[in-house]
C-alpha cells in the first residue's frame, strides 16, 4: 500500500556529528554523561525493533539500543534500561542528532526537500507518494535566486544531478501532487513533435470526455512527452475540422 509523507515532517542540512560523550543529554535529556559500550559485543536486529520517533529500538537484557531510520550512523545509541522510562525529547523529536540540526538549520522549504530525502532516502520505495503540504508547484531557489518548480529540485538533489533548461521532469505514478523522486521521469523535449500515434490518442481521449489536463497527463505517462494545453486543443480542433470535412 502506498504511503503519503508530509514536507513538514522531515528535513536536510549537513552539520557536524555529536560525541558519544554528549549524545545522552542532547538528543535524550538525560543527565548521565556515561554512555555504555555493550553495543560493540551485540547485535541488535532494528529490522522488527519498535518505533520511537526516528528511531527504531531493540531491549536488549537491561540495555535499550536505539538506531535512526535515516541509516547514516553505524553505531546505536545506547541507553540503559532503568533510564530509558526518563528520556523525553529536546527538540521535539526523537531523532539523531544530525537528523535534529538539520531540522533546527532547515528555513526554507527548499531545505525543507533537502530534509526529506537525507532522512528518509533508505525508506522511499517504489509505492511511496510524497505529497507536499503546501499549494503551490513552485519553490524559491536561493543560490538562483529564482523560483523553482519542485520536481526538478528533488529530482536534482535525490540523483545528483544538474537539469538542463530542456529536461521536462514528467511523473509516472498518476498522481499529478506526487515527488516521490521514485516517481519522475525526465525527458529531453526542446520541441515535442505531435505524432500520429499522440493524435489518435488524443482523439480517443477526447471521446471519452476526458479533461485536457487529463489527456496531457496520459501523454506524458505513455509517451514521456509534455505537450501543452494548447497543443491539445489545437489537434481536438484539427481532428474535429476533419470529420467535418469528411476526411
Amino acid at each position: 500500500m502506498s504511503t503519503v509523507r508530509s514536507v513538514r515532517s522531515m528535513c536536510y542540512y549537513r552539520c557536524s556529528k555529536l560525541s558519544l560523550m554528549d549524545y545522552l543529554p542532547a538528543i535524550f535529556g538525560l543527565l548521565d554523561p556515561k554512555p555504555d559500550t555493550y553495543s560493540l559485543l551485540h547485535d541488535f536486529d532494528f529490522e522488527n525493533g519498535l518505533d520511537l520517533g526516528s528511531f527504531k529500538y531493540v531491549i536488549a537484557e537491561n540495555h535499550v539500543a536505539l538506531k535512526c531510520q535515516c541509516g547514516r550512523h553505524h553505531e546505536p545509541y545506547l541507553i540503559k534500561r532503568s533510564l530509558f522510562d526518563k528520556i523525553h525529547p529536546t527538540q521535539g523529536r526523537f531523532a539523531c542528532f544530525e537528523c535534529l540540526s538539520e531540522q533546527r538549520n532547515a528555513k526554507t522549504i527548499k531545505d525543507h526537500l533537502k530534509m526529506i530525502l537525507a532522512q528518509n532516502k533508505l525508506k522511499i520505495e517504489e509505492d511511496t507518494h510524497i505529497v507536499l503540504d503546501f499549494h503551490s508547484d513552485k519553490v524559491y531557489d536561493p543560490i538562483k535566486n529564482q523560483m523553482v518548480r519542485v520536481k526538478r529540485v528533488v529530482y536534482e538533489l535525490y540523483y545528483g544531478v544538474k537539469l538542463k533548461t530542456s529536461d521536462k521532469v514528467l511523473v509516472t505514478c498518476g498522481n499529478k501532487n506526487c515527488v516521490s523522486p521514485r516517481h519522475l521521469l525526465v525527458a529531453s523535449s526542446p520541441a515535442v513533435k505531435v505524432t500520429p500515434e499522440i493524435k489518435s490518442d488524443i482523439h480517443a481521449w477526447a471521446s471519452s470526455k476526458m479533461t485536457n489536463n487529463m489527456i496531457r497527463t496520459l501523454v506524458a505517462e505513455k509517451y514521456q512527452r509534455s505537450i501543452s494545453l494548447r497543443t491539445i486543443i489545437n489537434v481536438k480542433k484539427s481532428l474535429a475540422a476533419s470529420a467535418n470535412s469528411g476526411t
